[in-house]
């Protein structure tokens, strides 16, 4: 588990920077690079943020792992098959409502170009299969801190479907309780640092079928931290 609390951001500008806020967490809780407080800009730049757009993690792994960390996911994806056509993949993998919601929100031929240098990429570990809540306390456990995918509408019980990221950072075994920085804003609910998330609500948030596949699990450790 984490021996700090990371450093709390919020959602900012259009709303669609949670990516970009749960990275901006992890960077500066693991001092990368050292004395660097991230702009929000150059967090666009960074992770392939384009307005009005959701992000795909794909290139903050790219860019993280060139940062000198270590780079965990797991996730039931088959990035080459994305790569070749990213709607075609989605079509026969994700619910309709998540292939709506990613079609209208996805810059397609810029997420399939990450894709191709992905897999092209040394030193990131990819677990092909959905993850689970023993995965986030074993990762929690080896020092990484985790950026998760989750739909949002499921943990401000709601019933539309909305993407999302928060940031992972500890866990009360007694309780089965992630403590979780949640980057969102007032169209679910307040700010939320330090959201206390029961390990239930992040099983059934973390679905995008009723095949049980999980959005993704994406895990960031200075190197050597083991």
């Amino acid at each position: 588990m984490t021996a700090k609390i990371p450093p709390y951001y919020a959602n900012s500008g259009d709303g669609n920077r949670c990516w970009q806020a749960c990275f901006r967490m992890m960077l500066e809780h693991f001092d990368t690079p050292p004395g660097k407080t991230w702009a929000w800009e150059e967090l666009d730049d960074f992770t392939g943020r384009k307005p009005n757009m959701g992000t795909w993690p794909t290139k903050g792994m790219l860019e993280g792992n060139k940062l000198g960390l270590e780079v965990l996911t797991i996730e039931p994806f088959d990035y080459a098959e994305f790569a070749a056509s990213a709607e075609k993949y989605w079509e026969k993998t994700v619910d309709p409502a998540v292939l709506d919601y990613y079609l209208k929100h996805t810059d397609i031929p810029q997420e399939e170009k990450f894709a191709r240098q992905f897999l092209k990429a040394k030193g990131i570990e990819h677990i092909d299969r959905p993850s689970n809540n023993q995965d986030v306390v074993r990762i929690l456990n080896q020092g990484y801190l985790i950026i998760n995918w989750v739909n949002m509408a499921v943990i401000a019980e709601k019933e539309e479907f909305s993407g999302h990221f928060i940031l992972i950072y500890d866990y009360d075994e007694v309780t089965d309780t992630f403590h979780v920085h949640d980057p969102n804003g007032p169209k679910w609910h307040e700010f939320k640092p330090s959201l206390p998330l029961k390990g239930d609500i992040l099983t059934k948030a973390s679905f995008v079928n009723d095949k049980g596949d999980t959005g993704g699990l994406y895990a960031f450790r200075p190197k050597n931290a083991a």
